[in-house]
């Protein structure tokens, strides 16, 4: 119907694509960015900040229906062997299961929007591969912060 097989997402089921179609319709050309589409499901972060500084984070109090079936596949990953566990496991680790439950159900729908509106086939990477990117990325991010306090890191 859409023109892309949406039940390759990790944790949607073949009835919650009809569910969220639904509720979203099928045009994306309703939000210009996959973020104006999180924030239209409240799955964007509800933070005010000010000079840098987080103010208050609230929790809204608007419930979508298409939000929750994004939520319910998030939470079906928490033992699941791929990138999105792994994101979820970490995400939980650092905030909690509610936050992590969220913020995965948020790449869900940044995946379905892409998918939607580029109509792109879903081709995830594997769960070494998601493993190695983090380790990169934490490497580059430790060299940099050694690197300010005017140290050299060396490997073992």
């Amino acid at each position: 119907m859409v023109g892309v097989d949406l039940t390759k997402i990790f944790g949607i089921s073949e009835l919650n694509p009809f569910e969220i179609i639904s509720e979203v319709g099928v045009d994306m050309t309703k939000w210009p960015t996959a973020k104006h589409f999180t924030s239209r499901l409240n799955l964007a972060p509800n933070n005010r900040i000010s000079g840098g500084r987080l103010l208050a984070h609230k929790k809204q109090k608007k419930i979508n229906r298409d939000s929750q079936v994004f939520k319910m596949a998030a939470f079906s990953l928490q033992r699941s062997n791929h990138w999105s566990g792994d994101f979820y496991r970490r995400m939980k680790s650092r905030s909690g299961p509610l936050m992590a439950t969220k913020a995965t159900a948020r790449k869900l729908a940044v995946v379905f929007y892409h998918m939607m509106s580029e109509k792109i086939e879903f081709q995830p990477i594997g769960s070494d591969q998601y493993q190695l990117e983090l380790k990169e990325k934490k490497i580059k991010y430790l060299t940099k912060q050694a690197s300010k306090m005017g140290m050299v890191l060396s490997p073992l």
